[in-house]
């Protein structure tokens, strides 16, 4: 027997046109690569909208102008956003209620843990542009209560092994939502902002040895 594999894409991240022409920005250009992986074998789709600044209307509203093709073609598909930028928690995830609220949502976004992104200089030092990405164990609970309130399974990303103790304490609590999915992310050797040279990127290195420290804490 064949284990099934789940295919996810995540078709822009913080990308810009700046990085490669072929990014997807526009909610047009977004369903038009969502469709086109779809096709190609993927099960969920992942996106940013290019302004991480506004607001969760305005983001909620650019998200549907990019899924509302996609799921009129292919209603199976599982299409979820990221996090806002600025304000509180309450502020940032506000428009997964709003989506969900709208019926296009099944899985919402969960990060169990804070880490530092940026660049290195020309020294090869860690530095800006950077910023830390933050969510409070209170965060957290925030975005597993809005999944569990929407009947949204979570889609947790690990970047760090502090996120998958955070999510496991979840999991022993039997609080996290139905429909849960764990993956690991192993960084590589550039910098996550981008860059042509070896930088400081994030998380355990994509080694064997980095999965079986993973598996051994699961």
């Amino acid at each position: 027997m064949v284990a099934p594999v789940i295919i996810e894409v995540a078709v822009n991240g913080i990308a810009s046109k700046d990085r490669s022409p072929h990014v997807p920005c526009s909610p047009a250009e977004i369903a038009k690569d969502a469709l086109a992986c779809l096709a190609a074998g993927a099960a969920i789709v992942h996106n940013h909208n290019a302004d991480f600044t506004v607001d969760a209307e305005r983001a909620a509203e650019l998200y549907l102008a990019a899924w509302r093709p996609v799921l009129q073609a292919r209603p199976d598909a599982i299409l979820y956003p990221t996090i806002g930028f600025g304000g509180s928690m309450k502020e940032k995830y506000r428009h997964h209620d709003i989506l969900a609220r709208a019926e296009v949502l099944r899985m919402g976004l969960l990060d169990p843990g804070s880490l530092n992104l940026g660049a290195t200089d020309a020294d090869g030092i860690p530095g800006a542009p950077d910023f830390v990405y933050a969510n409070s164990f209170s965060d957290i609970r925030h975005e597993v209560d809005v999944c569990a309130r929407h009947h949204l399974g979570p889609s947790i990303s690990i970047f760090e092994p502090g996120f998958l103790r955070c999510a496991l304490a979840y999991h022993r609590a039997g609080r996290l939502p139905a429909g849960a999915l764990v993956k690991l992310y192993f960084g590589g050797d550039f910098d996550y902002l981008g860059g042509a040279r070896r930088g400081v990127g994030f998380g355990l290195p994509p080694t064997r040895l980095s999965l079986e420290a993973y598996l051994a804490m699961l």
